[in-house]
């Protein structure tokens, strides 16, 4: 499972994926262009764009691309991991109300993180 999960194709898929959702998940930060430019997620698309680079480069000549994929895979690891712990954080405090979608997203960040640890240690093996 965890050499399927460092493949070439799933890192173009989740990158290609985590693109996505975050321009879904702020889409209301391009209505307000170009007063709230630094809402937008640039390092989280930066993030997953490495990862579709990454992939397609291990996809072309595996010897040079298994280094792309785990620095993309360690780069998207650490971004969804402090962002996990953000949100614990918050429930911790209080600052963030919890309810049935707050779990859920925060369920949501933690099975995505626990993906990108996959792909960073299937990619090692």
């Amino acid at each position: 499972m965890l050499r399927f999960l460092g493949g070439p194709r799933v890192a173009i898929a989740f990158g290609a994926f985590l693109i996505v959702a975050e321009a879904c998940r702020h889409a209301n930060a391009f209505t307000s262009l170009p007063a709230s430019f630094l809402s937008l997620p640039i390092h989280d698309w930066i993030a997953g764009g490495y990862l579709v680079y990454a992939g397609w480069r291990a996809k072309r000549d595996a010897a040079a691309g298994r280094l792309h994929l785990l620095a993309a895979w360690a780069f998207n690891a650490s971004l969804l991991c402090g962002a996990f712990l953000g949100y614990l954080e918050d429930f911790s405090v209080g600052a963030e109300q919890i309810n049935a979608t707050t779990i859920g997203f925060v369920g949501i960040v933690a099975l995505l993180f626990l993906i990108s640890l996959g792909g960073l240690i299937g990619t090692l093996r």
